[in-house]
């Protein structure tokens, strides 16, 4: 049995991507609150079952590209893949969130200053395509 899928999570967690990245367009940001009581925010997707929760790190990544206003990333194109961050002097999986690029690469750094190129139909479907990842392939 695969314990992943033991306690489901209402928003993305790194095991929904099986190891692989993704490309995926914002559909909006929504509050929210924890069972602790404290307020947080979760970034919901375009056609996807599940939103992602923000955190500080992702949100530097997305006001670096996007601007502040939430408003204004809503049609924007992300890249998420799985990987590891240290959480209290523990290794854990994590969702690394990047700006795809129109020529299928992608940046991860929120301090270097983000400008994607909008995809046209002359260079071949745009940032899907060059990343050669299909919107059928994303799995959660």
């Amino acid at each position: 049995m695969d314990m992943n899928t033991a306690f489901p999570s209402k928003t993305l967690t790194a095991p929904d991507l099986r190891g692989r990245t993704v490309n995926v367009v914002i559909a909006g940001v929504e509050q929210v609150s924890y069972q602790s009581g404290e307020k947080g925010f979760v970034i919901k997707f375009q056609g996807k079952d599940k939103g992602m929760s923000l955190n500080k790190t992702k949100n530097a990544i997305l006001m670096a590209a996007f601007g502040p206003k939430s408003e204004n990333w809503v049609g924007k194109t992300i890249q998420l893949s799985p990987g590891k961050t240290t959480y209290m002097g523990n290794a854990v999986d994590c969702i690394n969130v990047a700006i795809p690029q129109a020529d299928g690469t992608a940046s991860f750094d929120p301090t270097e200053p983000q400008n994607p190129a909008p995809a046209t139909p002359a260079q071949g479907g745009g940032i899907a395509a060059a990343s050669g990842i299909q919107e059928e392939d994303i799995p959660f």
